[in-house]
């Protein structure tokens, strides 16, 4: 029975080894990469299992964030329909729990958003100029961050604040008219009626025949007229 034994616990190596070699010949490889893989067989098996690791890990991990950006739009879209009063816990509850997701960023502008209707300017404020800070210029939520930031300093008082924001605006496509017209508001306010012409005025400079810009042209038309008629009086 031990000679058996023996003997079995012998040839059971010389068995694997004839298995990878019978493996190898079917392959019907160039013999000087049936060399390389003979010299290299143990860390050739490694490198396998942990590619495989890698693999399966890469896998779950990419089923779980997708999962996760699965729970996090439908978290924000419940915490905005919630009450005004629980609103702001829900969304707080968003941020914490998805804070990589793009709907924890969405959570953050609408608590921003939330802030400014409540009447909580420099708040809002702060909160627009963090999310901006944090976001490429060429992101299209960009420009609705300084706009927000804009009209949350307004509205707060902070007038030259304001008016720094509304002039990045104007540099922005697509964002020009709010921009120029945010800024020159402010302008009237202070008593500066000729400077805000000016600004009205190259807008519908830069606008020039673009009839992307047509109907918002024809509207600083009307506000021109008006600022015009005000200035005239004086």
């Amino acid at each position: 029975m031990s000679i058996e034994s023996a003997y079995k616990k012998r040839l059971r190596p010389e068995s694997a080894y004839d298995k990878v070699e019978a493996v190898l010949e079917y392959l019907n490889l160039p013999q000087p990469v049936l060399d390389f893989i003979r010299r290299n067989v143990t860390i050739l098996k490694w490198t396998l299992i942990l590619f495989t690791v890698a693999v399966v890990s890469f896998s779950l991990w990419k089923s779980w964030h997708e999962r996760q950006i699965q729970n996090a739009a439908s978290a924000l879209a419940v915490a905005a329909a919630e009450s005004p009063e629980k609103r702001g816990d829900a969304l707080k509850k968003v941020v914490e729990e998805y804070g990589s997701t793009s709907s924890a960023l969405w959570a953050k502008v609408k608590l921003a958003h939330l802030a400014r209707n409540e009447g909580r300017f420099q708040e809002a404020a702060q909160q627009y100029a963090a999310l901006r800070s944090d976001v490429a210029e060429d992101n299209p939520l960009f420009p609705l961050l300084v706009y927000g930031e804009a009209r949350a300093l307004e509205a707060a008082g902070s007038f030259e604040p304001a008016a720094k924001q509304y002039r990045k605006l104007q540099n922005i496509k697509g964002f020009q008219f709010l921009g120029s017209i945010g800024e020159g508001e402010i302008l009237e306010q202070q008593g500066q009626g000729e400077t805000a012409l000016a600004i009205y005025n190259n807008f519908i400079v830069t606008a020039g025949d673009n009839p992307a810009l047509k109907q918002k042209k024809r509207m600083m038309e009307g506000k021109i007229l008006q600022l015009k008629a005000v200035l005239s009086k004086k």
